[in-house]
């Protein structure tokens, strides 16, 4: 995880950098699940669905505003 914030804070394009942030946080989800079974604590899967949720919409939003500058056709 270290290597993917590293290309996340000094990645040389804007694609680097979301594809380091979609990494990163595709691993804090997992650490996040694996978590929730070894503590048996289920009620952390709401949360963390919404999370998935969020971050899926979020790398959606930040690759159409890059690939068309964020104008509307």
């Amino acid at each position: 995880m270290a290597l993917t914030l590293l290309k996340l804070i000094k990645g040389p394009t804007q694609w680097d950098r979301l594809v380091a942030f979609n990494s990163f946080s595709s691993k804090a989800l997992l650490i996040m699940i694996l978590y929730t079974f070894w503590s048996n604590q289920f009620y952390l899967l709401d949360m963390i669905i919404i999370l998935i949720i969020l971050n899926l919409w979020g790398v959606l939003i930040a690759v159409r505003f890059l690939s068309k500058g964020g104008k509307k056709k």
